[in-house]
């Protein structure tokens, strides 16, 4: 059966339905959905031909779209999913009640105060960690693709191949700081409700309360409530926390302690107990031997067993492994289905959790029922509500952090425009047939999102939709071997194994990885300052982002007015000024200051970036004619002779203003010839003139084309300088007769390349961005009005002859909508 497709079914003898992938994904007909959120029409495209063996020129994919994007958990699927959606350039805010990333992976000591966690008003505890856990997969095999679980050379860290929680929470740790995910993490936040917004469907209400504290004095002050609109919504808080018990004919008189393993920390409750483990998973099997060296008995009972079993288990004197009890008493007794009775202190449920979204509302059309999430596309899209919302992490039985990873690749690429869904309907139709084949299995509907049997061909699936490499061989074998040696020798399968040939193939692809990152910028994350947020500074923000790197964003003023649609703001500390940049050990300092909320003066901050990108422009330092014998002054010019000297756009605007009130205009250019004296077709008192020759004290200003007039003012239309008071980098960058170098390409000082760069755009870069160069539409269109500026300087904002090149320049927008 393949379940990502055509629904074919193969029942295997472990329960599970296995996936058979019917010809290559590119087989499949093309469907491209419309980047309107009220709209989810589909165009279809289909080929008969298998497009691997088509020989055609890469498609051209338009600049992806940035969403504003929630992530609500910042445990190991939560990080994944932020790295994968900022890299696709969306703007992306994590959402974590606890106050460090990890999730599960935390270990907290304490334990909830009702042992079973049935009662809805407890003090909830996250973590379902005991102390002892250790990894159950090989740590070669657990860790994100691009990113290898590696064992570090530093002795305060776990260097088993199978190593603790901490090691797990280290590495996770590692991983949010290698690719700045951090910086967009809200700890002590706690998600209390998401909800799409009524009459806007794509739009989603995100309510949070954020803890208040004295971290001074590390005292809760309560709480702050938030309420936010996000374009989608990622939900990865996992699936650890609320426990499902198992139903016992009779517990409600039983007269022994019950718990949950979700409250197991340490064994030492269970000295001199008999004690009685539910379940059959990994937990239970832990913890059984755990108790086993403190505890008079420990009796394991499971369903998945047949009903007359009994056995002692190899290497213990007090374990026994039973079929599933058949009820309890209030004396006590515990009856198993294989006819014995053991009297028992206590009962340990290891029995799984429930997946809980106590702040989701769909209205209905997400539901947990039967612990199926439903209806869900692939484990991750409500077909009706896709792509807006989705989930990450809900399948077990599998090898999570590689499928958090993909699972999270598809989400980004589909909301950014790169990747296509089907149809709502379609997808409807996907979700109902996997249903059928589930039950016509006789899989029941708590295994919906058990992917023990298929998980790798899931897996390479979601890969074939992103367009990237699915799991290594290696990988897949290794998790085998895993698999086996602890059915086969559970006490020592995390210290003796025989699959090193494999372990040299992981290391070996772990080297490619590396070289790889290496030599692909899309993968290396850097702590980039952007020097200004105007339109240069703000487009730089949105495309280091899109790169997938850390931004902070500087600006003295206290407000943009670009930004909203690719989400920009959160970068931009306002109101803080950039005093210096200077190189210190290959990395860049930067100095500003802030104003205080308080307005009583300015704090200082320092902080070191891998990158600066300068974008303060270049619009604020005048540069000043040099008339001999002029000073310069300035008064009214109602009724006054005005001299204005250049022939800049400004310069041209600032004339036609003027001459509505002045008494006489006179524009200067050196551009001009020296003989030059005309007075302008559209003012009958607005005159060109060559150059300024002289100023004198009498007022008079003669000029190269031999006339003289007296003149009241001498306004500069003459440009500015570049300008970077804070840059120091001991001479090596200079400003000289406004030449700024020396400058790669207008960019990069090639000394300190790329660490320092200043922005421009021309066509070479677009060339080496692989990006599409000027439209050529947008050439003429500028050469066309630089026509009529110089021709009709009074009306050419308001009459053109140009909309031939408009309709070709809509025609390209609408592309892009």
């Amino acid at each position: 059966m393949n379940r990502f497709r055509h629904h074919s079914q193969i029942a295997t003898t472990d329960g599970h339905v296995r996936v058979r992938m019917d010809g290559d994904p590119a087989d499949a007909s093309i469907s491209q959905v419309s980047k309107k959120p009220n709209s989810l029409r589909v165009t279809r495209l289909t080929t008969t031909t298998p497009m691997k063996h088509l020989s055609m020129p890469p498609a051209q994919l338009p600049p992806p779209i940035s969403r504003h994007v929630a992530v609500i958990g910042a445990g190991a699927a939560g990080l994944v999913s932020a790295r994968e959606l900022r890299r696709e350039g969306h703007d992306v805010v994590v959402f974590e009640r606890d106050n460090q990333v990890g999730g599960t992976w935390v270990y907290n000591p304490q334990v909830e105060p009702d042992p079973l966690s049935l009662d809805p008003n407890r003090r909830l505890i996250h973590s379902s960690l005991y102390s002892s856990l250790r990894t159950n997969l090989p740590r070669e095999v657990m860790g994100f693709k691009d990113y290898p679980f590696i064992a570090k050379n530093d002795k305060k860290r776990d260097q088993r191949r199978f190593p603790g929680h901490r090691e797990v929470v280290l590495y996770l740790q590692d991983f949010a700081s290698e690719f700045g995910i951090e910086e967009m993490v809200r700890f002590d936040t706690e998600v209390v409700h998401v909800g799409p917004v009524e009459d806007n469907i794509g739009k989603w209400i995100v309510r949070s309360k954020r803890k208040i504290s004295d971290d001074d004095r590390e005292v809760s002050f309560g709480f702050d409530v938030d309420e936010e609109i996000y374009d989608a919504v990622v939900i990865c808080n996992g699936h650890y926390t609320e426990p499902r018990i198992a139903q016992i004919p009779g517990i409600s008189s039983w007269p022994g302690k019950q718990m949950h393993s979700h409250n197991y920390r340490t064994p030492e409750g269970f000295q001199d107990q008999v004690a009685i483990l539910i379940g059959s998973s990994a937990s239970s099997v832990d913890i059984s031997r755990e108790i086993a060296g403190v505890a008079k008995e420990v009796h394991v009972t499971s369903r998945s067993v047949a009903d007359e079993t009994c056995q002692e288990q190899p290497g213990y004197d007090n374990m026994w492994l039973h079929s599933m009890i058949e009820s309890v008493h209030d004396d006590g007794s515990v009856i198993f289905r294989n006819g014995r009775v053991v009297v028992a202190d206590i009962i340990l449920h290891c029995t799984g959790y429930k997946y809980h979204f106590p702040f989701l509302d769909t209205n209905g059309i997400v539901t947990v029922d039967g612990n199926r999430v439903g209806p869900l596309y692939k484990q991750v899209f409500p077909p009706a509500l896709a792509p807006w919302l989705s989930f990450v992490g809900l399948p077990w039985k599998v090898v999570p952090f590689p499928l958090f990873e993909l699972q999270s690749k598809w989400i980004a690429g589909v909301l950014s425009g790169h990747i296509a869904l089907p149809s709502p309907e379609e997808m409807m139709e996907d979700v109902k047939a996997f249903y059928e084949t589930l039950e016509a299995s006789n899989i029941p509907r708590h295994y919906t999102h058990n992917l023990g049997g298929c998980q790798f061909e899931y897996d390479n699936w979601l890969a074939s939709q992103c367009s990237c490499p699915g799991i290594e061989e290696w990988r897949r074998q290794m998790y085998d071997a895993a698999s086996k040696s602890k059915r086969l020798r559970p006490e020592i399968y995390r210290d003796e194994w025989d699959d090193d040939n494999l372990v040299l193939e992981a290391y070996a692809d772990f080297t490619n990885v590396k070289h790889a990152k290496s030599n692909t910028t899309s993968l290396t994350s850097r702590h980039v300052a952007v020097i200004g947020a105007g339109v240069v500074g703000l487009v730089a923000a949105r495309e280091l982002r899109r790169e997938g790197h850390q931004v902070v964003v500087f600006e003295k003023d206290s407000q943009i007015d670009f930004a909203r649609e690719f989400g920009i703001e959160e970068m931009v500390r306002f109101e803080c000024e950039v005093v210096s940049v200077e190189m210190v050990d290959k990395k860049l300092k930067v100095k500003c200051k802030r104003m205080r909320p308080d307005g009583g003066g300015d704090d200082l901050l320092d902080e070191v970036f891998d990158a600066v990108v300068v974008c303060n422009g270049h619009f604020t330092q005048p540069r000043i004619a040099e008339i001999p014998g002029h000073r310069g002054h300035s008064s009214s010019v109602y009724f006054k002779v005005v001299i204005l000297i250049g022939s800049s756009a400004s310069a041209i605007n600032l004339s036609l203003e003027i001459g509505g009130i002045a008494k006489e205009v006179h524009i200067a250019s050196r551009s001009v010839a020296d003989d030059t004296y005309e007075k302008r077709a559209e003012c009958d008192n607005i005159w060109l003139h060559s150059m300024i020759k002289s100023a004198h004290k009498d007022g008079s200003v003669a000029f190269r084309d031999g006339n003289t007039i007296i003149a009241d003012i001498i306004l500069h239309c003459t440009g500015y300088k570049y300008y970077f008071p804070f840059l120091k980098t001991n001479g090596i960058v200079t400003v000289d007769d406004n030449r700024v170098g020396p400058l790669y390409k207008h960019v990069f000082p090639p000394i300190f390349a790329p660490q320092l760069s200043f922005i421009d755009y021309n066509a070479w870069v677009a060339s080496l961005c692989q990006y599409p160069c000027f439209e050529e539409w947008r050439v003429q269109m500028f050469y066309e009005t630089t026509k009529r500026l110089n021709t009709n300087p009074k009306t050419f904002r308001d009459e053109w002859e140009d909309d031939n090149l408009v309709l070709q320049a809509c025609e390209d927008f609408n592309k892009y909508i």
